[in-house]
């Protein structure tokens, strides 16, 4: 009987435990970096780039990564998690098969025929450890 008891319990305080990581979120208007700073986690990320967006939403989740998720879901940043931190950063966008150098317009045009004034100039014997 006593074990029955003793199983219940911690079968109780494990589903409290569970139903306590919900996360319910209503914010109307605010900027990216508030509502991110209010969630209560370790949290890194530019609070500058993150202060140009601004969030409405009223919805429960079922943790913090998730609402983290939810916020970023249509800007230019991604989430990633090291340890007990969350980590935000920008998206770095590359670009789509980029010309060869080859192909590139880099066309430049060299003048071998002046010379700055003659103290400046390096000829043959003139360059350092010539002959």
């Amino acid at each position: 009987m006593k074990k029955s008891i003793i199983i219940l319990i911690i079968l109780f305080l494990s589903f409290t435990a569970t139903c306590a990581q919900e996360l319910r979120l209503v914010v109307d208007d605010k900027p990216l970096n508030t509502v991110l700073g209010s969630l209560n986690v370790e949290i890194s990320f530019n609070d500058h780039a993150l202060s140009q967006y601004r969030v409405t939403v009223s919805r429960t989740f079922a943790s913090p990564g998730e609402a983290i998720n939810y916020l970023l879901h249509d800007k230019p940043f991604k989430l990633e998690r090291i340890g007990n931190v969350f980590v935000i950063t920008p998206v770095v966008i590359a670009e789509k098969n980029p010309e060869p150098l080859s192909k590139r317009n880099t066309s430049f045009r060299a003048n071998y025929t002046t010379c700055p004034p003659a103290s400046l100039c390096l000829t043959p014997a003139s360059k350092p450890g010539g002959a």
